[in-house]
């Protein structure tokens, strides 16, 4: 069964100097903390808070909790499904440049995904390696996509749409 998302005619991305003129002294702060972590504890520390971290934010959550949630936290994600497969986007990264520094917790991020929805998944692209937004390919989902779900993902994703026509406008 297919998902079919309501999709803006115009996609807009941020360029890493787009970013940088945007307030983001949480990832500066984020920076200074796992600076810290490493320098006090070692660098598996950073490990463990990554992992601690993305079980928190992904643990025992539908795909539509997953992207609240993720939307939530400033990721602006957005999740598009085809059959049983399906491919979840963050559009803009709150620690982006933590992330280039300290790559756990992408990969934690992606480790507790793909435990959480019990399928492999694979980052495709994310924006601490310079990429315009973070793709992780979901290729097999054992969930059934109800209308129930279908619903909630594409209001997530409508909501995420108006939020950025809005943020664009202004």
């Amino acid at each position: 069964m297919s998902v079919h998302l309501l999709v803006p005619s115009l996609t807009y991305a941020l360029t890493p100097s787009g970013r940088n003129a945007c307030d983001q002294a949480y990832d500066d702060l984020a920076l200074e903390t796992l600076n810290f972590i490493e320098s006090n504890f070692g660098r598996e520390a950073i490990r463990t808070f990554a992992e601690e971290r993305a079980q928190r934010m992904f643990s025992g959550k539908s795909i539509p909790a997953l992207v609240a949630e993720l939307n939530m936290a400033g990721y602006a994600a957005t999740f598009e499904a085809a059959g049983n497969s399906g491919q979840l986007c963050q559009h803009h990264c709150p620690v982006v440049d933590a992330a280039k520094e300290y790559p756990e917790l992408c990969e934690e991020e992606a480790n507790a995904l793909g435990e959480s929805l019990g399928a492999h998944v694979t980052r495709l692209a994310t924006l601490a390696h310079g990429d315009g937004i973070c793709t992780t390919l979901i290729p097999t989902l054992n969930i059934q996509f109800d209308h129930d779900t279908q619903r909630q993902v594409q209001a997530s994703n409508q909501r995420d749409a108006t939020y950025k026509e809005k943020e664009v406008s202004a």
